[in-house]
């Protein structure tokens, strides 16, 4: 079993909570079924809803990016391209030199090809 932590990244804001909430838990139970990651590294931003009532949006995306700080990985859930939120996320993992795992499989391929044009390009 992995004791390495994982944050779970996607798309939150514009659906509903109950939505949402069963994408990031779908995730996380993926996480640790079939990727072998320990429950307990495994960061679900959804969890902290209940924990700080009275936060924003802001301060969940300040208290995020701090989880990505302290994550080894970043799980990008299928929806990640449609999130502001998300796509800060993931830019702050890549510069921190976080591994990153995909939901969708074809992201990584794609990925890897944009990251090489703008290699090119810079």
């Amino acid at each position: 079993m992995r004791n390495e932590f994982i944050y779970i990244s996607g798309k939150i804001s514009g659906l509903k909570p109950l939505q949402a909430q069963g994408h990031f838990n779908k995730a996380a139970n993926e996480l640790a079924v079939h990727h072998n990651f320990n429950p307990k590294y495994i960061l679900n931003p959804m969890s902290l809803d209940d924990d700080f009532p009275a936060f924003e949006r802001k301060h969940f995306m300040k208290l995020d990016l701090d989880l990505v700080e302290i994550a080894d990985y970043i799980y990008m859930l299928d929806n990640w391209r449609d999130s502001d939120g998300a796509k800060k996320e993931l830019a702050h993992a890549k510069a921190l030199n976080k591994k990153i795992i995909y939901e969708d499989p074809n992201e990584v391929a794609a990925n890897d090809k944009e990251e090489e044009n703008q290699q090119k390009r810079g």
